[in-house]
């Protein structure tokens, strides 16, 4: 077995695996009242819509840092939460 060859491959994985988790999201806070949204411990600073549900009929949308600027023609990202089942009760 080529040990180097070996090495470079395990880090070339590891460095990849390393870069596509911190494309995901592993703790989410998002306070609507206070206008908080933060993603893996970092504050979101861009705007961005997020929706999750009120109850069992309704949602709840808002735009997140409207003031920092984004115009009417601009698709903002969104986050978008769903609940299965009876998680509110």
């Amino acid at each position: 077995m080529d040990w180097k060859k070996f090495l470079k491959e395990y880090k070339e994985h590891f460095q990849k695996a390393k870069e596509e988790d911190a494309e995901s999201i592993n703790q989410i806070e998002i306070d609507f009242e206070k206008e908080i949204l933060v993603i893996n411990g970092k504050e979101v600073k861009e705007p961005v819509i997020v929706s999750m549900p009120l109850d069992s009929e309704w949602q709840r949308r808002k735009i997140f840092n409207l003031k920092k600027g984004c115009c009417r023609k601009e698709k903002l990202p969104e986050i978008s939460i769903t609940l299965e089942g009876d998680v509110l009760k």
